[in-house]
């Protein structure tokens, strides 16, 4: 599962910048801005995936063991949510240093 998670925190950043350089071309503030959404809408899919699956474990639909873990203070929250959107950022960011590097040897 965590290997799931891996990827699609990387796939989605990925998929949904080439959704947006379709329509909107490389632009930074667009790149960025879908990389970032990218990666936010991973970890709720993946938030979501996990509430579903302590629930039908709850409820006896599956076999396995739910661990309750201590609350997480607000703090711990945001931090959490600034580091998957600096993460995503920092696909974006290396997205278009590619493009600018291949650019540049496409040029020469």
């Amino acid at each position: 599962m965590k290997t799931a998670f891996i990827l699609l925190l990387i796939v989605s950043p990925l998929l949904f910048i080439a959704l947006t350089t379709r329509v909107f071309g490389f632009t930074v503030v667009s790149t960025l801005v879908a990389s970032v959404v990218g990666e936010l809408f991973a970890f709720g899919l993946f938030f979501f995936y996990n509430h579903w699956k302590a629930q039908a474990l709850l409820a006896g639909r599956e076999p396995g063991a739910v661990a309750y873990l201590p609350t997480v203070n607000l703090s711990a929250r945001i931090i959490a949510w600034l580091t998957v959107c600096a993460f995503g950022a920092l696909i974006g960011l290396i997205v278009l240093f590619a493009r600018y590097v291949y650019s540049r040897a496409q040029s020469a």
